[in-house]
């Protein structure tokens, strides 16, 4: 979970290669206070709900998801509905001003955790993305919010192949105390199926971000911006990259595994500006 403040310039949340840029935000000259907790600040939790299907069968669940086969039930769906509350509630008191999630399978998902083990926390926003193309998706990224949701879209990466990508990136843009706020969320390609094969779409994922995100503050210099989610191809793909070119081989899963895990806790100070390099790099220090 982390928490943003709006009310000085934020330059960047991780700055990366162009084509794979993971977040950008600014604003500059902004007020304060923008949380509905009454702070300066606006906390913001990203959490992958693992394939979290409601107790209805429509077809479009994956494999081993079946009500009728008795692979799923409501009880099984009122307790996991219960944990991700329990890990909501436990990131901040009274659970963060944003949850941005992956693996929703639809608005009912967010509506039952908003009416029942969130109830009067306040999340009265709540959308999921649409379906990326002509068939249904599976699962969704969508967001429980505190501060009112004002605008909503999909956006659907177009492949190589003609095809679009199977998971739409939702933008939603919030009124965080008379100022706005621009996020996307993601869920891009995981590298399942190997990772050349599956690098195509990833890239194309973060192409459609970078140009939403450039043409955002083209058409509005200053807004308040970010991308988050599960982007998949960047901190960790570059940490293991680094280390298998640089650490002993004697040293490099065990030292691999600690620069990940460095790299993925990026600063969000106001004013600093810190990239996956700095912050691998920073871990590698540390780890020697």
């Amino acid at each position: 979970m982390q928490r943003l403040r709006l009310s000085a310039p934020i330059r960047a949340l991780a700055a990366l290669c162009p084509a794979l840029v993971i977040a950008a935000a600014a604003c500059a000259g902004c007020a304060p206070p923008l949380a509905s907790s009454g702070n300066d600040g606006v906390t913001v939790m990203s959490w992958n709900l693992m394939n979290l299907f409601d107790p209805v069968d429509s077809g479009n669940e994956y494999d081993d998801w079946s009500i009728a086969e008795g692979d799923w039930s409501e009880a099984d769906y009122r307790m996991r509905l219960a944990l991700a509350a329990k890990v909501i509630l436990a990131s901040t008191a009274g659970g963060p001003d944003l949850v941005l999630v992956q693996e929703a399978e639809n608005l009912r998902v967010l509506d039952d955790l908003a009416a029942g083990p969130l109830a009067r926390r306040g999340y009265d926003w709540r959308v999921v993305a649409g379906d990326p193309g002509v068939l249904p998706a599976a699962v969704r990224v969508g967001v429980l919010s505190k501060l009112p949701i004002t605008a909503a879209r999909s956006h659907s990466a177009a492949l190589a192949d003609g095809s679009v990508a199977d998971r739409a990136v939702l933008e939603i843009e919030l009124d965080a105390a008379g100022l706005p706020l621009v996020v996307f969320v993601n869920h891009w390609k995981s590298r399942s199926g190997g990772d050349a094969e599956t690098e195509g779409e990833r890239r194309a994922q973060a192409g459609l971000v970078a140009g939403l995100v450039a043409a955002r503050l083209a058409e509005r210099p200053g807004l308040a911006l970010l991308v988050a989610g599960e982007q998949r191809a960047a901190l960790d793909r570059l940490a293991r990259d680094r280390m298998r070119r640089d650490a002993p081989a004697d040293q490099g899963h065990g030292r691999l595994r600690q620069t990940v895990a460095g790299a993925r806790r990026l600063d969000t100070e106001p004013g600093r500006e810190i990239g996956a390099v700095e912050a691998v790099a920073a871990e590698d220090e540390a780890a020697v």
